[in-house]
């Protein structure tokens, strides 16, 4: 009977594997059976690895949020609660890259949140895939995900101003102010900062940013007069709501 030989098929299954454990010390790179053991626990290795990085990853996402949120009066736990309510969906990688890269944006969306501790406070309708505008605001984010989305304003009734035009004045804010008999910007430009703070925090139980309140007279009265690139200017300028100054 012929003899059969596995020389070729052999050393070709050998130079495979010290192909893939080429560079590793010792033995691993030249002795057949070594690299072997090598080469299967690294596909091992990497396999879990794969898995454990996401999990780092989404750990150092909320240490970052968490220590941005503290920043401004928040805990993690509030401001995930209240963008939650608010219908802001924001992933966490995107939430802590803004809060490393722009500060500022991330107050404007640490202060919404705080406005919408209550569940159900928002109405409207979800903008375009991949757009998220902060209520508000003239922030807007080009997302990578199609899951980002946030809620407009609804359009407002005959004889009503859409008070959440106003930066920092949110959904909750502008309720109290209705509930108070206060519905246009009018209104708001003939009140001082500390009495909207007294209508909206101290009656109404709606938790505000401190110094939000005194900018929204000036900002009604832009709005009142129709200077509408005055107001862009001014609210530009603003931080979460409040004179830079004040944040």
């Amino acid at each position: 009977m012929t003899r059969t030989k596995t020389g070729f098929v052999r050393r070709r299954w050998h130079k495979k594997i010290l192909k893939l454990t080429k560079g590793q010390w010792d033995t691993r790179h030249k002795n057949h059976r070594r690299a072997n053991e090598a080469m299967i626990k690294s596909f091992f290795y990497a396999y879990r690895d794969r898995r454990q990085r996401k999990r780092d990853l989404r750990r150092l996402w909320i240490v970052r949020v968490n220590a941005a949120a503290r920043l401004n009066g928040v805990s993690y736990s509030k401001l995930m609660f209240g963008l939650k309510n608010a219908g802001v969906s924001i992933d966490r990688k995107m939430l802590a890259d803004v809060a490393v890269r722009d500060p500022q944006t991330f107050t404007k969306i640490a202060a919404l949140s705080l406005q919408n501790q209550t569940p159900g406070a928002t109405t409207g309708k979800t903008l375009p895939v991949g757009v998220v505008r902060i209520a508000g605001t003239n922030t807007l984010f080009a997302g990578r995900s199609a899951a980002f989305g946030v809620v407009a304003e609804a359009e407002a009734p005959a004889g009503v101003d859409q008070l959440t035009r106003i930066e920092g004045l949110g959904p909750k804010s502008a309720a109290a102010l209705n509930q108070a008999g206060i519905t246009t910007f009018a209104q708001i430009a003939a009140l001082t900062g500390d009495q909207l703070y007294e209508i909206v925090h101290d009656q109404g139980g709606v938790k505000v940013v401190a110094g939000q309140t005194q900018t929204w007279p000036k900002q009604a009265q832009f709005l009142v007069a129709g200077d509408l690139d005055g107001f862009k200017a001014y609210t530009d300028r603003l931080v979460g709501g409040r004179e830079p100054d004040q944040s």
